[in-house]
């Protein structure tokens, strides 16, 4: 079913987009359009994004008492976004992306837990970087804060580590998430026993590592078979 809606043509502003992909460049178009701070003022533009935010899985919150517009902002990491602002002057920031391709649940749980391990993977980067020079494992260069990423190796790989925590609690159904907060993009567990256990679970059995970015990215992005 999913798959199917997914595939269908989408209707935003009165344009019929026949691919997800068609609709995520209109997007990216109209955010390439503004300057940050401005007012999505062109009404067809704003059309469009009245359209887009109904189609979050947050829509009727993020929505609240009514939109008044769109502006284009910075957001974390000086990228930039879609803030919808209300008609009682709050706002909030949502991703188009989520809006034109909703992700799964399973996702969702995946991107909170790593959302939740931030601080140990950052921590662990640093201490590696702090203790001298480091070579990447796979392509033998050697590591820096802009060129390194951390890995989690084999067996226990990240994936692995989160299915074995999931199945746990329930399996991936059974793991709530707290809904976005306005200006605060991401998934996030909704149970902190949970969150505190993933913490704990992960400190105790990751064999995390320093890798280059494109050795990450490359020859280490192996996609496992799917388990359960």
């Amino acid at each position: 079913m999913r798959d199917r809606m997914l595939r269908s043509p989408l209707v935003l502003g009165g344009q019929v987009f026949p691919t997800r992909k068609a609709a995520r460049d209109a997007a990216r178009r109209i955010l390439h359009y503004y300057w940050p701070g401005e007012i999505v003022r062109d009404q067809a533009h704003h059309q469009f994004h009245v359209d887009l935010v109904y189609l979050h899985s947050s829509g009727v919150e993020k929505i609240g008492v009514g939109i008044s517009h769109f502006e284009v902002r910075h957001n974390l990491f000086s990228t930039t976004g879609f803030w919808l602002v209300r008609t009682d002057g709050t706002a909030t920031d949502f991703s188009y992306l989520k809006c034109i391709s909703p992700p799964t649940h399973r996702a969702q749980v995946t991107a909170a837990l790593r959302r939740a391990i931030d601080d140990q993977i950052l921590e662990f980067r640093n201490q590696a970087l702090s203790e001298g020079p480091v070579l990447c494992p796979v392509y033998n260069i050697p590591l820096t804060t802009n060129n390194s990423e951390v890995d989690h190796a084999a067996p226990l790989t990240f994936k692995r580590l989160s299915e074995l925590l999931v199945d746990m609690f329930g399996g991936w159904d059974a793991i709530e998430l707290q809904p976005e907060r306005d200006g605060v993009l991401g998934d996030k567990l909704a149970d902190w026993k949970v969150e505190w256990q993933w913490q704990d679970f992960h400190m105790a059995r990751a064999n995390l590592r320093l890798v280059s970015r494109a050795a990450n990215q490359g020859p280490l992005r192996i996609r496992e078979p799917r388990r359960g």
